[in-house]
């Protein structure tokens, strides 16, 4: 299996941040809650197809205790989140 890196995390989901916002910069510094939950479910979107183009699956939703981004404060902190819990289609 051709797991995803962390900075190859780093690029997927900032490649679907780009794609949603006008943004650049450091995904640390990022505040998910400044993305409406309405682009939030587009921003997911993007990023569970390009992990299935990879064959992998990433779990996502808005508000689940794990999985919710509305749970998670910086962009890093769902690249993180993207990189310990990618798994195999």
């Amino acid at each position: 299996m051709n797991w995803l890196t962390q900075e190859e995390a780093e690029t997927l989901v900032t490649a679907c941040l780009s794609e949603i916002a006008d943004w650049s910069g450091d995904p640390g510094e990022f505040e998910l809650r400044t993305i409406p939950d309405q682009h939030k479910i587009s921003f997911m979107k993007c990023i569970q197809e390009k992990m299935n183009d990879r064959d992998l699956h990433i779990d996502l939703s808005l508000n689940d205790p794990i999985s919710g981004i509305n749970n998670m404060e910086r962009i890093i902190d769902l690249i993180n989140y993207l990189y310990n819990n990618q798994a195999e289609l």
